[in-house]
């Protein structure tokens, strides 16, 4: 194959040193082609384990209460987080850091099924919003993560 290819350039006049930097050249193209695929699907790889994580996580939403939902999930969010952080670009990732401190912030003894705990009327001063009860907070924080994973 590669005797036929060579042929045919020199069927066109072409000498060794330019047949070798025509091999050369699309070699060259090839791999970088091969390494941006590569790159691409191993971000992809690492974006969607941490969306599937986040899917997993909301399957259980229903099973305990906001308090012991976020007690139990948080380490796993976290480390989901910080997985997923150097993958993505500076600006993401300083918003991926942010949305984090804020979730971390969330007081998991005040976390309660009664609308508006005492500590929602900050977060609505910080946010804007009004939500309604405590899942509905956690629920924001797990579709932002989202976002910004996609």
């Amino acid at each position: 194959m590669l005797c036929r290819i060579l042929g045919s350039i020199k069927d066109l006049g072409m000498n060794f040193l330019d047949k070798i930097l025509a091999l050369t050249l699309g070699a060259l193209i090839a791999g970088l082609i091969g390494l941006g695929y590569s790159n691409y699907w191993r971000l992809r790889g690492v974006k969607d384990a941490f969306l599937l994580l986040i899917s997993q996580k909301r399957g259980t939403t229903g099973k305990w209460s906001v308090s012991a939902f976020y007690e139990k999930s948080k380490s796993e969010i976290r480390d989901a987080v910080f997985r997923l952080r150097p993958f993505l670009k500076r600006s993401k990732a300083k918003e991926l850091d942010k949305l984090w401190f804020q979730y971390d912030e969330i007081p998991f003894n005040e976390l309660t099924s009664q609308p508006e705990a005492n500590w929602m009327k900050s977060f609505h001063d910080k946010f804007g919003g009004q939500f309604r009860t405590p899942w509905e907070v956690v629920n924001f924080y797990l579709d932002e993560f989202c976002k910004l994973a996609k």
